[in-house]
């Protein structure tokens, strides 16, 4: 057997030895019965796509993939890995015109290519006229090439192009093209097995279940590669599939016996509160050893509401895996089983693991001196999984990437996460967004615990709808102020009690002041999904200030508290 150098050679070597196994199934919305694709088919259309490419002389440029969530979007990515073509996953704006992370990415990079579909060619076309102004490009739709019988045929990889461009959420600031080699989708999708192994015994041909977003990193990495470097079968849906029904999520695990599966928490809130009793009917979830959770601050509250409430469908208490990672090391950093009663029910009590035996995490602080157990400062990452740097941004790239302790003489170099964290025995604990930490009259304080101290407190309060921010920092007139949102069903009965609302405000503001020694200025209510939130859904800290402003926002009530 050849040594592997790449996933798409992995596919490759599938198509040859488990060519008429099903790859993958996508359930479509409203969907009785998938689209399925096998390796072989997957492995033709894959070489159809690269042969278009090379016909464009695509080769080591780079390529948008617009597409709706659907298995033509798999066929595209490894058509371009195929092909030795950059690949850039862009979900497509709703309407005409393009959105601020469209614009983010085109402004960034050469773009002459978009792959998509016909039935979206003209949507895409009109959002690139706006965006490239008289600028020439191509649209191909992949959905037309003809696939042919390319049995026996082994991609060769250039290692100087690398196979994808992932660009970052955008939650603090503008979305950055982070750049992932052949070597580092590589060695993180090994991390992802060995971190599942020491949690679960697995066949290592695990069927999975995912609706995550392949445009972000970790629906792209978990969702369709990692199924293919296993040899597995996954089973996809849309993520407004998933929004407008959460019930076929744990449905299809059931129906698949899907022993891999998972999400950021919010996801596993979200099922606990809109899924139905009926909805259940017949549901087994007894087949799911990994369910895991990150991509987002982990509550352990959450997961033992999830347990509680499906615990009674075969859902186990040792299911839950905790992890930690970012597109900055591909996906992966940390992870580990996440067993409730050992666990803490606050964010910084919850362990995300320990690092892989071939990645290094340490904790630093803004001195560059490495921290002992139990000391918060910045998280910094080491290994083979973390990517080259940022595309076109060589300043970004050696403050981020290049990063090394003082007196260390330039060796080794380690990635700067931005993430504020302590290690407990080894085992990482995440606090928070460095950016997102607030210094007043020369104190941190960590914007993430005492966001989920307020969200918690009532239950009409949406547990991941709180942000707290500063502005006009360092002036006198600088102002601390929290946003809450407000669960939409709760929205009329809490909009008719204002007077209580406000007196709710003060009496916040005071808890807060009693035990974190912080003034809250303003408080400001708003309903469901109304703070700014990028598109894997995070709160985007960057415009969060936009919602200060009372004449241009419908606030449901701004208090002022000082």
């Amino acid at each position: 057997m050849m040594q592997q150098k790449g996933v798409s050679q992995v596919l490759a070597q599938h198509a040859q030895q488990i060519g008429d196994k099903k790859a993958y199934s996508y359930y479509a919305p409203r969907a009785v019965r998938p689209v399925t694709i096998t390796y072989r088919r997957l492995h033709e259309r894959a070489c159809a796509i690269a042969d278009i490419a090379k016909q464009q002389q695509l080769e080591g440029k780079y390529t948008l993939l617009m597409y709706s969530p659907g298995l033509e979007f798999v066929e595209a990515f490894f058509g371009c890995m195929y092909g030795n073509v950059s690949a850039i996953p862009m979900y497509i704006p709703p309407g005409n015109e393009p959105d601020n992370r469209l614009r983010s990415i085109t402004s960034g990079i050469d773009v002459a290519v978009v792959f998509t579909t016909r039935d979206k060619a003209e949507q895409v076309g009109y959002q690139l006229e706006k965006l490239f102004d008289g600028k020439e490009y191509k649209i191909i739709c992949t959905d037309a090439v003809r696939a042919f019988d390319f049995e026996g045929f082994m991609p060769e990889l250039s290692f100087d192009v690398p196979p994808l461009i992932q660009f970052t959420s955008g939650s603090t600031a503008n979305p950055k093209g982070v750049v992932v080699g052949h070597d580092n989708l590589l060695a993180n999708l090994q991390m992802i097995q060995r971190g599942f192994a020491k949690h679960a015994q697995l066949s290592g041909d695990e069927t999975s279940v995912s609706w995550l977003p392949f445009f972000h990193d970790m629906g792209l990495i978990w969702s369709i590669l990692y199924p293919v470097y296993t040899g597995g079968s996954a089973v996809l849906m849309s993520p407004n599939d998933f929004l407008h029904n959460p019930s076929k999520w744990l449905q299809l695990i059931s129906k698949y016996s899907a022993s891999v599966s998972g999400a950021p928490n919010f996801a596993y809130d979200y099922c606990v509160t809109r899924i139905r009793d009926e909805q259940l009917e017949g549901v087994d979830l007894s087949s799911w050893q990994v369910a895991f959770n990150g991509s987002e601050m982990i509550r352990a509250t959450t997961i033992k509401r999830f347990i509680e409430r499906f615990s009674a469908y075969g859902f186990a208490h040792n299911a839950p895996f905790f992890c930690y990672g970012m597109a900055e090391t591909t996906l992966y950093v940390t992870g580990e089983t996440g067993v409730i009663e050992a666990q803490g029910l606050t964010p910084l009590n919850v362990s995300v693991g320990k690092p892989d035996e071939q990645a290094e995490v340490i904790i630093v602080d803004e001195q560059r001196h490495q921290l002992a157990d139990g000391e918060t400062g910045e998280i910094w990452v080491r290994g083979p999984h973390v990517a080259k740097g940022y595309i076109n941004n060589p300043q970004a790239s050696a403050e981020t990437f290049q990063a090394t302790l003082d007196g260390s003489n330039g060796e080794p170099t380690y990635l700067r996460t931005g993430d504020l964290g302590y290690l407990n025995d080894g085992k990482l604990h995440v606090v928070g967004r460095l950016k997102n930490m607030l210094i007043v009259n020369g104190k941190n304080y960590y914007g993430e615990e005492i966001e989920y101290f307020v969200a918690k407190s009532r239950d009409y309060f949406v547990e991941t709808g709180a942000c707290l921010i500063q502005v006009n920092e360092g002036l006198d007139d600088s102002e601390v102020i929290f946003i809450q949102e407000i669960h939409k069903s709760r929205l009329d009965e809490v909009s008719t009690q204002l007077p209580q609302l406000e007196d709710l405000a003060v009496t916040l503001s005071g808890q807060i002041l009693s035990e974190y020694k912080l003034a809250i200025h303003r408080f400001i209510f708003l309903g469901t999904s109304r703070l700014p939130r990028t598109s894997s859904g995070k709160i985007d800290r960057a415009r969060a200030h936009e919602v200060t402003d009372a004449q241009s926002f419908n606030h449901v009530l701004d208090v002022y508290t000082r």
